[in-house]
């Protein structure tokens, strides 16, 4: 899967801007695990893309919260399993 991440990390910046952001979303998502700070990334892209002036950036908070539980999961898990 970790070979996979930086793919995944890609095609979620690419679909921000071709498909729906519930497809970037979950593509951030399953990239987490092995690039903890890929959902804060795309949320960030997203906002920078499409946040109207002075509201509030809801997409950078939601993948900064999403990459702190990643963070929190991956050490919390042995490191021999997320390698498998």
């Amino acid at each position: 899967m970790s070979r996979f991440a930086p793919l995944l990390l890609a095609l979620a910046g690419l679909s921000l801007c071709f498909f729906p952001w519930p497809a970037a979303a979950l593509l951030a998502l399953l990239a987490a695990p092995a690039i903890p700070a890929a959902p804060a990334a795309v949320g960030l892209a997203a906002d920078a893309l499409y946040l109207p002036h002075g509201a509030f950036p809801l997409a950078t908070a939601l993948g900064a919260l999403a990459a702190l539980l990643a963070l929190l999961v991956r050490s919390r898990l042995a490191p021999g399993i997320l390698e498998q």
